[in-house]
């Protein structure tokens, strides 16, 4: 899921730029399990503890919501799914699946009496991208005639690729994007 602190460390060399105006006409690579796992935070009281059958309507358009929000400000947008699980990540995958399993718990058995930041925290930790979500998002930006691919495993490999082989002009994280989405500045 990333780089520990990456953009704090960074924080010496990045300069603001406005990426509406200096990255229009380019195009743009997202990783977009990132985005889905952002959406779902903002909605997280509604899709914890549902399992796989939870709805998850309003990720989708909340995604699509950012997608339009792209192509208005002029960028060309492509957003890569990860695809399958990654042997190396066995380990780490299995405990994320153990830190939801623990998250779920602790809302079942606090949710009357812990405070509201102990809640939220547990909440984000809970929540669990489905395949489903993922393929209903990919279904959705393809009627819309956006570009949606599934990369054969990790996104951020695929972007790397597309990327190194010009079929993409930047990547930006996905943390820098929902800060951009909203202001036009990252």
């Amino acid at each position: 899921m990333g780089l520990r602190d990456f953009l704090a460390r960074l924080k010496a060399i990045l300069k603001w730029r406005n990426f509406y105006t200096d990255f229009k006409g380019d195009s743009v690579g997202v990783d977009s399990f990132c985005w889905l796992h952002q959406i779902a935070l903002r909605h997280r009281s509604k899709l914890v503890g549902k399992g796989e059958d939870y709805s998850h309507k309003e990720v989708v358009d909340d995604f699509i919501e950012l997608a339009e929000r792209l192509i208005k400000e002029g960028l060309t947008p492509t957003f890569v799914f990860d695809g399958a699980p990654t042997p190396a990540k066995g380990g780490t995958d299995a405990k994320r699946q153990e830190r939801r399993s623990k998250a779920l718990a602790y809302i079942d058995n606090n949710q009357r009496t812990c405070d509201e930041k102990e809640l939220r925290a547990a909440m984000a930790a809970a929540i669990k991208i489905t395949p489903q979500v993922v393929w209903d998002t990919i279904v959705e930006l393809r009627k819309r005639g956006f570009s949606a691919i599934k990369a054969p495993r990790e996104a951020d490999a695929q972007l790397v690729y597309m990327v190194g082989n010009t079929l993409l002009n930047i990547v930006v994280p996905f943390c820098v994007m929902f800060v951009i989405c909203r202001h036009g500045r990252g």
